[in-house]
């Protein structure tokens, strides 16, 4: 059974060592491939850890680009697997096996996210869902809120088989640079019958928001932006999604003491990600 873990780095090296480590010392070992945006990895780590690795380099198109460079590979080299691994998150030595354990037990079919678990004491989660008419973000602890329309696992720790990939397709690289296109992708996946799953006997410590804390105003603007595109995809009614966007906007600039500038309008470009 052929496994392959893809870590998305962009100018956060010293984690991504540390995911690498945590990934080497799995019992069920996977190959490692690291997708690097334009940045620091090979800088970092040293011929020894490289050896252990696959690095491929890319322009930095977004989060859902790079998992692509990834999904492509597996299913070029014939995978049976992708475990999507954050570079932010420590897991213990048997949550690959608890993953696929998990797996075997809801058939072919499915996805599979462990418990996530957040540094600063936030409770166990394994995504979001969507609720209320101001769509209120709130946390999944229950595989039964994962059967709702608007409900998500966290692409954080998300095992995928091949099948799922082959038949979902990629990430939707086009609308979402960052933030959402896990939702999305979770989204066309149950419309195509896959089974969302959690692997409750292991636990990911998550630290989040890693990569993303060095430019609130691009944070922010990111989410919009892709919010708006998820709403429009999966037909949130328009009134209700601009009004949520209304909001969004105004408790943000607020936040950061300045209007956020987005577009409705999105094209997947470089996106100033570069200077964040």
């Amino acid at each position: 059974m052929n496994i392959l873990a893809v870590v998305i780095n962009y100018n956060n090296a010293s984690l991504t060592r540390s995911a690498v480590g945590c990934l080497c010392s799995q019992t069920l070992r996977p190959d490692i491939l690291i997708v690097d945006n334009s940045s620091d990895v090979l800088q970092v780590m040293d011929a020894g850890e490289l050896t252990a690795v696959r690095v491929v380099r890319t322009r930095n198109r977004g989060f859902g680009a790079a998992v692509n460079v990834g999904l492509r590979i597996a299913l070029e080299k014939n995978y049976d697997f992708v475990w999507l691994v954050n570079n932010d998150t420590e897991m213990p030595a048997d949550t690959l096996e608890r993953c696929l354990e998990r797996f075997q037990r809801a058939g072919t079919f499915s996805m599979v996210s462990p418990l996530l678990t957040h540094s600063d004491g936030e409770g166990e989660h394994v995504g979001s869902r969507l609720h209320g008419l101001m769509l209120r973000s709130t946390h999944v602890t229950r595989e039964e809120e994962l059967c709702e329309s608007l409900s998500w696992l966290t692409a954080a720790s998300l095992f995928i088989p091949a099948q799922v990939i082959k038949e979902v397709g990629l990430f939707d690289d086009s609308m979402f640079f960052m933030y959402w296109e896990d939702a999305d992708y979770c989204a066309r996946a149950r419309k195509a019958g896959v089974k969302m799953c959690i692997a409750d006997r292991c636990k990911v410590l998550h630290f989040g928001g890693v990569t993303s804390t060095l430019n609130q105003e691009k944070l922010f603007r990111w989410h919009l932006e892709s919010f708006h595109n998820f709403g429009l995809k999966h037909r949130i009614p328009k009134l209700q999604l601009y009004l949520c966007i209304l909001f969004r906007w105004l408790k943000w600039s607020l936040a950061i003491r300045k209007p956020i500038r987005f577009s409705l309008f999105y094209r997947n470009v470089d996106n100033g990600a570069a200077d964040c």
